[in-house]
């Protein structure tokens, strides 16, 4: 813990980003409004949660950004008591939010840009959140390092993953003077200085498609939620399945094996791919 609030300390010192909040909880009697929607049958379905940090910048414009940050830290305790931490995998790509296989963090900054907007005179920006870890990481190295390389090697392990929108200023706010690779968020400055092409890089149309995904997608699944729809049909995305870090498989009891158990094998598909049938969603359902 002190480790990691040391890092954030260098975060808050390369860059203009500050706490808007913390511990924010949104939906029914939370401190902000959640998402609300009315699926097919009339039921009125309320999404609550809560936002770890909420952080606000202002470029010399008087353009206001925000930026959400999620920590991850995963504890288990076993039927002895001792508890064991596991990192989470922190990794975000547009393929996974267009399955509805992440979409936490997406919704965060839906969800505060959302209540910002009403809250703050100026023009708000959503314009990126990330996953933190908070973890102690063993460096692993072929030989001693000086002290200065350990500190940098040190830093990178903390780097915070997720996405970012396409935007030089909101790059700066985060990282200030950064050349090359940064040490704190997933982006990579181009010798021309572009941001170099990731999944962790939503330019701005992207971001607004995938949020309206988001709540198609939640309505959706209150629809199946409603309509009794309990089937055992864990995804596989390539070599990743629901069931990998499961916690209910003694109660679901899931079997490739069996003739009634199988997979939702989900297709990897290219981005524009995801893209393309994103812009088709807009004037109807989307087809899988």
């Amino acid at each position: 813990m002190e480790r990691s609030a040391r890092v954030l300390g260098r975060h808050a010192r390369r860059g203009k980003f500050r706490p808007m909040g913390v511990e924010l909880v949104f939906g029914p009697g939370g401190q902000i409004p959640g998402l609300s929607f009315t699926l097919a049958d009339g039921t009125r379905m309320e999404l609550a949660g809560r936002i770890d940090r909420l952080d606000v910048a202002t470029d010399e414009d008087g353009q206001t950004y925000l930026r959400v940050i999620d920590d991850r830290l995963d504890v288990a305790t076993d039927e002895d008591g001792q508890t064991y931490l596991r990192v989470i995998d922190s990794k975000l790509t547009p393929l996974e939010v267009y399955y509805g296989l992440k979409l936490q963090l997406l919704t965060y900054l839906h969800v505060a840009e959302k209540w910002a907007a009403q809250q703050l005179a100026d023009k708000v920006k959503g314009v990126g959140a990330f996953y933190f870890r908070i973890y102690d990481p063993l460096q692993k190295t072929d030989q001693p390092l000086a002290a200065g390389d350990a500190e940098k090697l040190g830093l990178e392990s903390y780097r915070m993953e997720g996405f970012l929108v396409n935007d030089p200023t909101a790059v700066e706010l985060m990282d200030e003077g950064l050349k090359g690779r940064s040490q704190l968020i997933p982006v990579i400055i181009n010798k021309d200085g572009s941001l170099r092409k990731s999944d962790s890089i939503w330019n701005e149309e992207e971001l607004v498609q995938l949020r309206q995904h988001l709540e198609r997608q939640f309505i959706a699944a209150g629809n199946e939620i409603m309509q009794g729809n309990i089937a055992i049909a864990p995804y596989r995305l390539a070599k990743e399945t629901a069931c990998r870090f499961c916690t209910y498989r003694a109660i679901c009891q899931f079997d490739a094996l069996l003739p009634e158990n199988s997979y939702r094998w989900l297709p990897k598909l290219p981005r524009e791919e995801i893209m393309a049938r994103l812009e088709q969603a807009k004037g109807g359902e989307e087809h899988e």
